[in-house]
């Protein structure tokens, strides 16, 4: 679901000049889960404007020349444009969207849970040290009874990270775009 919040930055108009340019998305994590749903979402928006991507896991192999970056997990810089993905912040002066993590812990302890189900076992551990009893899950599912979960919408992630670069590579002056997507109570 597309926040409406964020429709202003979603609404990148195509330039012709990137058409047929490189950039190159780089996630260290397995595409299954959130990293899946992030990766289709930027391949998606930046496909819609006419951008190659090249997908990897380390660094761009000798003689190809990208207009850009997206960096998920980490903020190792580059020497071109670039967006950090994550679920914190990027350091001060990068570009990033990150899908809230403290967000997500303060909606946790308002509603104060008997059990959280986590996307991923990073996540569980962090749960389960904080004394929840946790279920993980590769995939959104249905939550019933007492339970709360909280959604985090890594498709909304990609898609802004995505827009973000596109702005990046149109010459977007000031502060790099810094994004947090707010997760939601399911």
């Amino acid at each position: 679901m597309r926040n409406p919040a964020f429709a202003d930055l979603l609404d990148v108009p195509v330039n012709e000049a990137l058409s047929s340019r490189v950039v190159y998305v780089r996630c260290a994590h397995g595409l299954t889960g959130p990293y899946g749903a992030v990766v289709e979402s930027i391949v998606d928006t930046l496909d819609r404007h006419g951008l190659v991507v090249r997908l990897g896991r380390g660094p761009l192999p000798d003689g190809v020349d990208p207009c850009g970056a997206i960096l998920i997990g980490d903020a190792e810089p580059v020497p071109y444009p670039y967006v950090v993905v994550g679920d914190e912040p990027p350091p001060d002066g990068v570009a990033g969207v990150w899908s809230d993590r403290a967000a997500a812990r303060r909606l946790l302890a308002e509603h104060r849970p008997a059990a959280v189900v986590c996307a991923d076992a990073g996540q569980a551990a962090e749960e389960r040290r904080r004394g929840a009893e946790v279920a993980v899950l590769d995939d959104t599912g249905v939550v019933g009874g007492d339970m709360v979960a909280v959604r985090r919408s890594w498709g909304e992630v990609g898609a802004l990270a995505a827009a973000v670069l596109l702005r990046l590579l149109d010459g977007a002056g000031g502060e790099p775009p810094r994004v947090a997507v707010p997760p939601e109570l399911a």
